[in-house]
């Protein structure tokens, strides 16, 4: 998987996790990118207090993601970065 190769920390462990529910196939980017914008949402959402999503928008806007869950240990992408 790329993520190992990155040293993003926490990837053998959501590899491990992933092939247990998955009949022991690895995970594919499909599956990091579902559990990295469920973790950005999760932690914005509890930093915010509310789940709506017109009062999530603008802290998700200009937040970062947490390196556990970014595709690297150095640097995310997130919507500033795109949409600047």
């Amino acid at each position: 998987m790329v993520l190992e190769a990155a040293g993003v920390a926490g990837v053998d462990k959501f590899v491990a996790d992933i092939r247990k529910l998955n009949n022991n196939n690895v995970p594919t980017a499909r599956h990091w990118f579902g559990y990295a914008s469920a973790m950005t949402f999760a932690l914005i959402a509890n930093q915010e207090k509310t789940t709506d999503a017109v009062k999530l928008a603008g802290p998700w806007k200009t937040s970062s993601c947490p390196t556990t869950s970014s595709c690297s240990r150095t640097r995310s992408i997130t919507a500033r970065a795109i949409t600047s």
